[in-house]
């Protein structure tokens, strides 16, 4: 049986997988055994094979969860009866290759693994009995592979801490308890102005943050019970919500009562954003 989602340990293979309607499909690791490449990145350089990782920080700690919750994929939009999420090979791929690796999926189907493949900078081979899969296949990887975060060395917290110091706040502190509640940073701007700031997500291949209805709920609800000792709450996280889904209805109602600004870390608008903020 596998452990709780917080419980960790690593693991080289065995996936089983929990369907759940509406909502994310869970994957249990079922081997535990240690994490460790074929070679290393050090031996791998030293004999002129590809040594870039795509492995950030959060994605790591990510993985070595004992659960992993990822988006379900919709069968009818892939055109395959049993289509899986490309973050599930996305995932395994970044712990077990380095990019300019080349991928096999000997069973392609929709080609889901050589998408993966393309979005983390992988070569990607398959082969299908099917026809008409080998073409879905080659209709997929004609697409944009989609957004390819950095492979972030530091976790979310950290990163949230340099763009805030760098756009000219003045860091008071992290993980303080006020009012009951948890503020991953708390800072001050310009005008010395106290701010709260909430910290959300991170650089894996599941969007995170606020990109979920329970991840805006959580966050709303720890800015009102803030809002009581200052207005000026700022969000930041590592993925917003589509504007037509839930939570960014929610987000949008709840823009400039709840909070002064959601923002994204790796937006290239962020840092002119966060100076906005620091010096207004």
């Amino acid at each position: 049986m596998a452990k709780g989602e917080g419980n960790v340990g690593l693991v080289r293979v065995g996936i089983v997988q929990e369907r759940n309607e509406p909502g994310p499909t869970r994957y249990h690791r079922t081997n535990r055994d240690r994490f460790d490449r074929a070679r290393s990145e050090q031996r791998r350089t030293n004999e002129g094979l590809p040594s870039g990782s795509t492995l950030s920080t959060d994605e790591f700690l990510e993985s070595t969860l004992d659960v992993w919750e990822i988006s379900s994929e919709s069968a009818q939009r892939i055109g395959h009866p049993a289509p899986f999420p490309v973050a599930l090979p996305e995932r395994l791929i970044n712990l077990y290759t380095f990019e300019g690796d080349l991928v096999l999926d000997p069973f392609m189907g929709s080609g889901t693994t050589l998408v993966a493949a393309a979005r983390t900078g992988r070569r990607g081979v398959g082969y299908d009995l099917d026809p008409a899969y080998v073409d879905m296949a080659r209709e997929r990887l004609s697409e944009p592979p989609g957004h390819l975060f950095p492979p972030f060395d530091k976790k979310i917290l950290d990163i949230a801490v340099g763009a805030l110091t760098s756009a000219g706040f003045a860091i008071e502190g992290t993980n303080r308890r006020v009012a009951g509640v948890t503020v991953p940073i708390i800072a001050r701007d310009s005008a010395d102005a106290r701010w709260f700031v909430d910290v959300t997500g991170g650089f894996t291949v599941s969007p995170g943050g606020l990109a979920t209805t329970d991840g805006v709920l959580r966050s709303l609800g720890k800015a009102a019970i803030l809002g009581r000792e200052s207005t000026n709450i700022l969000l930041l996280t590592s993925h917003l919500p589509q504007p037509a889904t839930e939570a960014g209805r929610i987000l949008k109602e709840t823009h400039g009562r709840l909070f002064v600004e959601a923002l994204e870390i790796a937006d290239d608008t962020t840092p002119a954003a966060l100076r906005a903020l620091a010096h207004r």
